[in-house]
């Protein structure tokens, strides 16, 4: 008699990775939850428990996009950088992500900073925000700029962002439409 093999307990994050796979691959409306059980070897009713929905794994998944983001953000910003060094930085990190090319980029513009079932932004946008915050409050105290309401500022960066973001999809997707940019270009 053939022995079956048991298969590990699937992870949290490989789940979220492997159905951001799909995402990727087949879109939101294409992927269904049969298709992430399949993939994963979670039960539809765990991944139920565990998400909520379909939305809720794409939620977890862009969660797990901002975390990478605010990384490579923690990583490059330093409190001494002054503020165009730290908008360059910023600029920087968004660029790499949208020139990435990535199809989930065509997602992440639309569901990404969706409100929680609570009412919240997701936990990695928030923490996006507050490090845009300190950067330009550390800016004001140094005199670097004129002082200005911190969420101000962040949200018209947060729109630059996702002006760029919105240019590579519309050239992925829309002849005639250029993508190319120069960080200085900016």
């Amino acid at each position: 008699m053939k022995q079956r093999r048991k298969r590990e307990p699937m992870g949290r994050d490989a789940l979220i990775g492997m159905a951001a796979d799909l995402f990727r691959a087949k879109g939101f409306d294409g992927t269904t939850l049969d298709q992430i059980s399949k993939k994963t070897g979670v039960s539809r009713f765990k991944l139920y428990a565990w998400f909520g929905s379909k939305e809720g794994i794409l939620k977890a998944a862009f969660n797990a996009t901002w975390a990478r983001i605010n990384e490579q953000l923690i990583a490059k910003l330093r409190a001494e950088m002054d503020f165009r060094q730290a908008l360059e930085v910023l600029l920087f990190v968004i660029q790499d992500f949208a020139e990435r090319r990535d199809p989930i980029a065509a997602m992440f513009l639309e569901f990404s900073r969706r409100e929680g079932v609570d009412g919240h932004l997701q936990p990695e946008v928030l923490r996006f925000n507050r490090i845009i915050e300190d950067a330009i409050r550390r800016a004001v105290e140094r005199g670097e700029i004129h002082p200005i309401k911190p969420a101000l500022l962040r949200s018209i960066l947060f729109a630059v962002g996702e002006g760029l973001l919105y240019q590579v999809y519309l050239a992925e997707n829309r002849a005639g439409v250029e993508a190319g940019f120069e960080l200085g270009e900016i």
